[in-house]
């Protein structure tokens, strides 16, 4: 893909802290229980294929992309129904420090790339959250133009080459994995 190609994931840790995509868009990782946990939920849903509940396909690890949107990436399901109608699922651990708004984004982004890619309309988008075991659905008609603008402002933000450090935020950073790499203002020692 080319340079100013964005990934969904990238777009859900962009909405959830723009400082934590700069870094993964760098190349910086680390692991903590969090992270760990969440790929070992992802076992199951992260094994391409195919089956069916209740009537329903689901499609597993299906490999997206929007060239109007140069937004690229897998979503972990798509639901297919039995008259054509599909819904994309992010599957997700936990709620990230109780805001679903970087999920849906994530999962709206996807709702898009199938748009174009399948010439349909995609109504609705879930979020499955692991922990709870409890799904969430969304009108797609509704995070629309919030995810094109975020999408839009994540392009020019990465792009640029400075990015301000943001400030200590207790609820996001004491659970990210990066928060040593991050160093953000406001943070009390020890």
């Amino acid at each position: 893909m080319d340079d100013d190609w964005i990934t969904l994931s990238g777009l859900e840790h962009y909405a959830y802290c723009p400082w934590q995509a700069r870094l993964l868009q760098d190349g910086v990782w680390a692991d903590n229980y969090l992270t760990v946990q969440g790929s070992a939920a992802h076992d199951r849903v992260d094994s391409q294929g195919i089956d069916s509940r209740r009537g329903v396909r689901v499609h597993h690890r299906v490999p997206l992309a929007s060239r109007r949107l140069r937004l690229y990436g897998v979503a972990d399901s798509v639901e297919e129904r039995p008259d054509g109608t599909l819904m994309p699922v992010e599957h997700k651990l936990g709620r990230g420090a109780g805001d679903l708004r970087p999920l849906i984004l994530q999962v709206t982004g996807q709702a898009l790339c199938l748009e174009e890619m399948r010439g349909v309309q995609v109504h609705e988008v879930a979020v499955f959250v692991v922990a709870e075991r409890r799904r969430e659905v969304f009108a797609t008609s509704h995070w629309r133009d919030e995810t094109e603008a975020e999408i839009a402002a994540m392009r020019v933000s990465l792009g640029s080459p400075a990015l301000g450090r943001p400030n200590y935020r207790a609820a996001r950073c004491r659970r990210c994995s990066l928060l040593e790499a991050c160093q953000p203002n406001g943070r009390e020692c020890g």
